[in-house]
């Protein structure tokens, strides 16, 4: 938990909190528990307790992240997460230019150069 404090404080961003409650939301979507996959609205309510905790850990992410967080639990709470035979349906919304922007902007602010491996031509 240490670990975490450090990673959060350490980051004056806060794409790292975002990145971590996204995880967590995944997580949340996609666990297997002793009586099976949780409810949405459990799901939901977890994420949200969560979330308001950070934001009482670190009171000052809450005004930068509280949109992006409110977006990410729109998507667990999408009809799109809703399970059909155990699993998570095949049918997802459109994807808007939006959409795709905020998808790359999130893949670009996170790439760390020592993961990039570049390769020279023979």
């Amino acid at each position: 938990m240490e670990l975490f404090h450090a990673s959060i404080l350490n980051d004056p961003s806060g794409t790292r909190l975002a990145a971590t409650m996204d995880r967590f939301g995944y997580y949340l979507a996609t666990n297997d528990g002793k009586k099976g996959k949780l409810a949405r609205n459990t799901a939901m309510s977890y994420y949200r307790n969560v979330k308001l905790w950070l934001f009482d850990e670190f009171p000052r992410f809450r005004v930068s992240m509280e949109m992006i967080l409110l977006k990410q639990g729109r998507t667990l709470d999408n009809p799109c997460l809703k399970r059909e035979r155990g699993g998570l349906v095949n049918k997802a919304l459109p994807c808007t230019k939006q959409d795709l922007g905020s998808l790359i902007r999130y893949v670009y602010s996170t790439a760390r150069a020592s993961s990039l491996t570049t390769r020279t031509p023979l």
